[in-house]
């Protein structure tokens, strides 16, 4: 899994707010290389950023939490 679907990943399976601080970890990556990933997803509109606090949009959250349910069933069948 990449740096990227770390972070999403955790975001999604959240509904708080969390400081970049606490995502990079969180998620075992490097503060600044989280910042870059942060700021990449907001400019897609993948995360929200409050001043220090990123929360995933919750459309991407139900998307992401849907498909990795989804890829669990199906190895699981």
């Amino acid at each position: 899994m990449n740096h990227i679907d770390r972070i999403l990943e955790f975001l999604a399976l959240r509904e708080s707010s969390y400081t970049l601080h606490d995502v990079s970890k969180s998620v075992e990556i490097p503060h600044d290389v989280c910042k870059k990933i942060v700021h990449f997803l907001t400019s897609y509109d993948f995360v929200h950023l409050a001043g220090s606090k990123v929360k995933i949009n919750p459309k991407i959250g139900r998307f992401i939490i849907a498909t990795s349910a989804k890829a669990l069933l199906q190895t699981t069948s």
